[in-house]
This record gives structure tokens, C-alpha cells and sequence, in this order.
């Protein structure tokens, strides 16, 4: 029989080697952080608020009915995810044994169960797909399966799955809060690209005399809102091909100037299949709205060459992009040589504006895009390191530069937790996977960085500015 309170139990021989406890200990501490995080993120309240206290006390408990909801129960489910004895059985016989996963020894109190032990054979993830298909086999869809290596100890924590997916917003009500962040975000970019306030007063009351300042922000808007859409397109195009379930974007405004929104944030509703297939669901927004961006600056660029230019830019503010600063050296050069600012086409400064802002969100903060490809590629304690140097380099860069403070505050307020963990964890990502969440961390340092090095010195016919 296997008796199940809230101290572990101990299902393998005991450990005699000091090193081996005190690494388990450590093991089972991070295992207790992980299942907070998973917690954290995803857990959906069910408050039986139509069933009356009276009522609830003279009735007899109703028997439990399996499946993948919280149980109907007086107690709250969100504080109790502690599985039955009966259920950690079952999973102690059939789920784990010899052949995917030696348990050493159980954890089971109301954060949820966690198995601690070893990974049998060569590869982790069909270790786990072993598990996760006996699991589904015995129990449906109540409970997820997620495997770990924390602390040099390999972890397997079970929860009930209505505490993993996240379903806090119905979907009429994100459709909502989405139309709503959406609208928001299409003002201040219409603001950031030359519109008014009283404009958008005028409009409303009514008075149509204005819009021939919404046909001149057109351009720009187009642009800068092209660039966000291909960003979060890409997210849900990745997302359908590695089965993960992701919310609508919800498109933050920014009152910065000519940036007119922060992007957008993507909630993953349920733990990605495994690290690779974070690393390609984080990576591919960025780097699809950075191409997206770049045509737009490119388009800009060869506009403003034809003379097309209306919009006054410094020229010292290239140099604030190494990217775009070289792009200008090099395209035009001789104008932001002889001149202390250059007239340019309304789509090369969306474009920028939108690279920005991609760049922005590939930074490895927390539960951004850049946050996710350092959890998925460096493991969780060296991106909580990565989240907590960066918000020190935020805090500094904020007392000179207004961007650094905006953006600092916005992610430390929306994204600062950290990224969700895969449900297979153990596996790393593959050298493409790598690969392609690198590329999107480097754009960052591209884009972000200042412009240094003049290209004079490499190609000495090139004006300097």
C-alpha cells in the first residue's frame, strides 16, 4: 500500500551518499518553484458561487466525476491541487516505470505532485511520450505531465490540466479586450504618425473637415501596424504547426512618440510540447516582423532618395542604430553629411519605428519573446540570471533615455515572470531551433545598439555624418 500525506515518500532504496540528499533536496526545491510558476501562470478559478453555504453543509459530498475540470468540491481547487491516493497509485503502477521514468521519491501537497528520479534511456522526450500516453491512457485529459531537470535532478510534476491551461478570459471577452487594446493602438499610431488630438475629437463629434491629416498618416500607420501584424501572424503560424495553443495578441499603445505602440503580447495558454518548440514559437514573431520592418525602411530609404521625403528627421538620429545608422551612411551618406537634418519618407520612419519595437520584444526580459528563446536555449536559472542583470541595465539607461524608462516599466509591470516551462523540459533544442533563437536575440544588438564605427573607415568613399 502507499500511504500519501504532504511529507515525501519514499519510493526507492534510501539514499546513503550525503552529496546524493542534499542534491535532492535542492531538486525537490526547485521542483516546488517550478510547479509555482506553472501555477502562476495558468490557473483557472472556478468558484461554485450558485450553490449556498446551507445548502452546500446539509448536502451530502457528491461523488467525484473524473475528468479534466477542477473537482466540484467546497474546497477552492486553485489551493489545492493535492492528487488523490487512489489517482498516485495508478500512476506509481502504470505510468512510470523501468522502461521511461525510475521514481526515487514523491512529493505530493497542494501545489501538485512531484516525482523525483531518473530518465530511463538515451532520449528524454520518448521517455516522456511513454509517460504522457500512459497517463492519457489512464486518466484522459485530467492531468499533464510535466518533465524537468532542475538542480541536476530530473523532476516529473503532475497537475490536474485545468490548472496548466489558461482560460481566465471566455472567448467572447478576449475577442473583446483585444478589439479594445487593438483600438487603442490604432489612435496613438495615427497620433505617432501626425494626427492630433483634436483630430480624432473632431471625428468623433462628428466633424469630417480633418481627414485629409488621417489620409497623411495613412502611410505610415499602414506600415508600422503591417510589421505588428506579421510579428503576431508568425506566432499563431508556428503555434499551428507544433500543436500549441496561443491567445489573441493583445496590442499595447505607447505614448512615445513615434513609436505608437509597445507590440503585443501573446499568451501561450497551455506549456509549449518542449523546449525546441518554444524556442521557434518565441523566436519566429521577432525575426518576422524585423524582415517585415526592414522592407519598410528600405522602401523609405529608396524614397526618400527620389525625393519624396516629408517628414524632418535629425540627423544624429541615426546613429542611435547601428543597423539603420549604417543603412543611412550607406544610401545616404551625402545628405546626412551636409545636413543637420534630412527630410524622409513617412515609411522609412514607421519602419524604424516598427523595428524598434520587434527588436524590443527579442530583448531576454521575462516573459517576452527574447525571455522565452533564453529559457528555452540557456534553462530557466540562467535566464532568471540574464531577466535580473537586464532590468539593472533598464534601471540605469532609464535616468537618460525615455524609451528605456517606458520600456522598462511596461515589462516589469506585464512581463517580468518568468517564461512558462515546456511540458518536456529535459530535451535541448536542436542546433536549427538554436539557431533560429539566436538569430532573434542578435536583433536586438543590431538594431538597439548605437552606431559606433562609421563605415568611413571600411569603404573610405562613403560621406560621414
Amino acid at each position: 500500500m502507499l500511504c500519501v500525506t504532504g511529507s515525501p515518500v519514499r519510493l526507492g532504496p534510501a539514499f546513503s551518499d550525503g552529496a546524493s540528499r542534499c542534491r535532492y533536496q535542492l531538486g525537490r526545491k526547485a521542483a516546488m518553484r517550478h510547479v509555482r510558476v506553472l501555477r502562476s501562470k495558468h490557473m483557472r478559478l472556478r468558484a461554485d458561487s450558485e450553490e449556498k453555504p446551507d445548502q452546500a453543509s446539509s448536502e451530502p459530498d457528491k461523488p467525484r466525476v473524473p475528468g479534466p475540470g477542477p473537482p466540484q468540491t467546497s474546497q477552492d481547487p486553485s489551493r489545492n491541487l493535492k492528487l488523490p491516493p487512489e489517482d498516485l497509485a495508478i500512476i506509481k503502477d502504470r505510468v512510470f516505470g523501468l522502461d521511461n521514468f525510475y521514481v526515487r521519491s514523491l512529493t505530493n501537497t497542494e501545489a501538485g505532485a512531484t516525482f523525483m528520479g531518473n530518465v530511463r534511456g538515451r532520449d528524454p522526450s520518448v521517455a516522456y511520450q511513454k509517460a504522457r500516453q500512459r497517463l492519457q491512457d489512464a486518466f484522459g485529459d485530467k492531468y499533464t505531465l510535466v518533465l524537468s531537470r532542475m538542480d541536476e535532478v530530473n523532476t516529473a510534476i503532475i497537475l490536474p490540466t485545468y490548472a496548466v491551461v489558461d482560460n481566465n478570459l471566455s472567448s467572447t471577452n478576449e475577442v473583446v479586450v483585444a478589439g479594445l487594446c487593438a483600438a487603442a493602438t490604432l489612435v496613438t499610431v495615427l497620433g505617432a504618425n501626425g494626427v492630433p488630438t483634436e483630430s480624432f475629437v473632431q471625428l468623433f463629434r462628428g466633424d469630417f473637415s480633418n481627414t485629409n491629416q488621417f489620409a497623411a498618416a495613412l502611410p505610415g500607420s499602414v506600415a508600422f501596424l503591417s510589421a505588428l501584424g506579421a510579428h503576431e501572424a508568425a506566432h499563431r503560424f508556428v503555434a499551428k504547426q507544433t500543436g500549441d495553443q496561443v491567445s489573441l495578441p493583445l496590442l499595447f499603445p505607447s505614448p512615445l512618440g513615434t513609436l505608437g505602440s509597445f507590440g503585443g503580447i501573446t499568451r501561450i495558454k497551455s506549456p509549449a510540447a518542449n523546449r525546441g518548440a518554444l524556442c521557434k514559437l518565441a523566436a519566429w514573431g521577432p525575426l518576422a516582423g524585423a524582415a517585415v520592418s526592414m522592407a519598410f525602411v528600405l522602401t523609405g530609404i529608396a524614397l526618400t532618395m527620389a525625393g519624396q521625403g516629408s517628414t524632418e528627421v535629425q540627423t544624429s538620429a541615426f546613429k542611435d542604430s547601428f543597423l539603420v545608422g549604417g543603412l543611412g551612411q550607406l544610401l545616404l551618406g551625402s545628405e546626412l553629411a551636409a545636413k543637420d537634418s534630412i527630410q524622409v519618407h513617412p515609411v522609412l520612419v514607421a519602419g524604424w519605428s516598427a523595428l524598434i519595437v520587434n527588436c524590443l520584444n527579442a530583448v531576454p526580459i521575462g516573459e517576452l519573446d527574447g525571455g522565452r528563446v533564453a529559457f528555452a536555449i540557456w534553462g530557466p536559472r540562467n535566464a532568471q540570471r540574464i531577466t535580473a542583470a537586464l532590468f539593472i541595465l533598464l534601471g540605469i539607461c532609464s535616468t537618460f533615455d525615455a524609451l528605456s524608462l517606458w520600456w522598462g516599466a511596461f515589462t516589469f509591470i506585464l512581463a517580468r515572470a518568468q517564461a512558462q516551462p515546456p511540458r518536456e523540459g529535459i530535451s535541448e533544442p536542436t542546433n536549427a531551433e538554436r539557431a533560429v533563437g539566436l538569430a532573434a536575440l542578435a536583433l536586438p544588438l543590431l538594431v538597439l545598439l548605437p552606431y559606433p564605427i562609421p563605415l568611413k573607415a571600411i569603404i573610405p568613399e562613403i560621406p560621414d555624418f
